[in-house]
């Protein structure tokens, strides 16, 4: 009896942490959209908003992207170190 309880209650205690991880990304997830502006060694620019990328050798200027990307900030701003990619799609 009681260790049904505990699984319960361990069960629960998972359920309600995985919504809150799956709330922040989905809440914090954006689209950026455009050609690409300039590259360096771990981003490249889109409107100018460096997007953090592990390869960029695989892309070029003026090549047009769709990225998706989620913040790790608790704020609006923009913090590229605070910046994960999700998704990103070469666009023709």
């Amino acid at each position: 009896m009681v260790r049904g309880l505990i699984v319960y209650l361990l069960l629960i205690i998972i359920v309600i942490m995985t919504q809150g991880c799956s709330d922040h990304t989905e809440k914090n997830t954006f689209i950026i959209s455009g050609p690409i502006e300039k590259i360096d060694a771990s981003y490249i620019y889109v409107n100018e908003f460096p997007i953090p990328i592990k390869d960029t050798s695989e892309y070029e200027v003026d090549q047009i992207i769709e990225a998706k990307l989620y913040s790790l900030s608790d704020t609006d701003a923009y913090h590229p170190d605070l910046i994960k990619l999700k998704e990103i799609e070469t666009m023709e």
